[in-house]
């Protein structure tokens, strides 16, 4: 029994290190952009930040009060005209 407690926590520690490593981390490639959206309230601030993801988008933060977004995105994988 204390083997198969043993096993277990084994394989939960290898899987959790594995998936900690595919969190999408910002590379060398990566660009980062900022520029103006207007908008009004945390609705708008949902809509905008899903509305630019998509494929080669690492992050997007839209600031409500300055209306800055800033996006992160790796341009190997898509231009921003696609974003």
């Amino acid at each position: 029994m204390k083997a198969l407690k043993y096993i277990s926590l084994l394989i939960f520690v290898f899987t959790s290190n594995s998936i900690y490593s595919q969190i999408i981390k910002p590379s060398p490639d990566d660009t980062t952009i900022s520029f103006k959206v207007y908008g009004a309230c945390i609705q708008c601030k949902k809509r905008i930040e899903s509305a630019v993801k998509g494929k080669g988008v690492r992050s997007a933060n839209w600031d409500i009060d300055s209306k800055i977004l800033s996006l992160t995105y790796n341009p190997l994988q898509a231009s921003l005209d696609k974003i």
